[in-house]
């Protein structure tokens, strides 16, 4: 299992390699010209997507987009559009069978719940509780016997400080997540970018 994560940007962003503005040289994929890199100044390149979509196309398997919600996040100087709280993590695998350990990871399932708000559900349906936002399960088979459930694909992970100067840094629970499902004892674990 391979986890990806990358940064965005923005045309004409001023990110030294990052700055597209005005950029007029073909766009080559896989040596065939499919366009112009002319985008619009603060036009989202999404280059997260592009890497994703050339992955696959190269044999690679999408086998998962996480959200990862920055619950505290950097804030942003940001006046024309909504300021930044996620980032994605793409769960690649190169195989149609891989080792993926979800009980390693799984999560406290809430409670089962027969109540709705002050609305009582009837059985066999499953519903929002406006109290605590969460969805309550009605069925003894929704609701897992052991009270673990599938963490699902939006990760609610805040960052770490760090006494190193690396500020894009993942934090321990981030990574524990995916070294945790991903692995068995003994496995090796390369990260490229040491962070």
């Amino acid at each position: 299992i391979m986890f990806l994560n990358l940064a965005d940007s923005y045309a004409g962003s001023n990110n030294g390699s990052n700055d597209y503005r005005g950029r007029k040289q073909d766009e080559k994929y896989q040596g065939q010209k499919v366009g112009k890199l002319n985008y619009p100044s603060k036009c989202q390149l999404l280059i997260p997507h592009r890497v994703a979509i050339a992955l696959v196309d190269s044999g690679w398997t999408l086998r998962n987009t996480i959200v990862w919600y920055k619950t505290n996040s950097m804030p942003e100087s940001v006046t024309d559009r909504f300021s930044k709280k996620y980032e994605y993590i793409f769960m690649f695998t190169k195989q149609e069978k891989y080792y993926f350990d979800l009980d390693a990871i799984r999560e406290k399932c809430p409670p089962l719940n027969r109540w709705g708000g002050n609305k009582l559900i009837a059985k066999g349906q499953s519903g929002w509780d406006k109290g605590t936002g969460q969805t309550t399960y009605r069925d003894s088979d929704m609701q897992p016997n052991d009270g673990m459930k599938n963490p699902g694909d939006i990760w609610n992970i805040p960052t770490q400080p760090s006494s190193e100067k690396h500020y894009a840094m993942w934090p321990e629970r981030l990574v524990e997540r995916m070294v945790k499902c991903s692995t068995k004892a003994g496995d090796i674990v390369l990260d490229p970018f040491a962070g």
